[in-house]
């Protein structure tokens, strides 16, 4: 019929072709769960978090201040910060009085710091975005672009 081309080849009609943009991303990763949770802060402030975080809910309460400023989870909106600020700020009184409980808050506590510095050195991980496209001469292009979620 008129106007119409297999895909890769030029449209023979003159009619416009579609355009469609297919993104794949495959982040690398490790926490999941905690991660939206758990403030990226660059490496320094992470250590110290996790050394302060040895007096259950010292340095989670810390982390809590330091991810409203602009150096910790670069790239969200404020809403969301205020959101990771609270989160941490209860944990922290959580980890301070389930501590003289069994332990559990200095474990706790602790496990959060090893966790702060877990996501600052995920900061520096990349990802994979993968474009597929088909142009308006109806060819297929595939472009693949590593990101990094670096922002130190």
């Amino acid at each position: 019929p008129p106007g119409y081309a297999p895909v890769g080849y030029p449209n023979p009609g003159g009619y416009p072709a579609a355009q469609t943009t297919v993104v794949a991303t495959r982040s690398t990763s490790t926490l999941e769960g905690m991660k939206l949770m758990i403030p990226r802060m660059p490496l320094p402030l992470a250590i110290i978090c996790c050394i302060l975080n040895l007096f259950p809910g010292a340095g989670t309460l810390l982390a809590g201040i330091i991810v409203l400023f602009p150096c910790a989870n670069a790239g969200e909106t404020g809403s969301s910060k205020v959101g990771s600020a609270c989160v941490n700020l209860w944990v922290a009184v959580l980890q301070f009085l389930t501590s003289v409980i069994l332990l559990i808050g200095w474990f706790w506590s602790v496990a959060w710091g090893v966790f702060f510095i877990l996501q600052s050195l995920e900061r520096s991980r990349t990802s994979t975005v993968v474009t597929t496209t088909v142009g308006p001469d109806g060819v297929v292009h595939t472009t693949r672009q590593v990101e990094s979620s670096s922002t130190a």
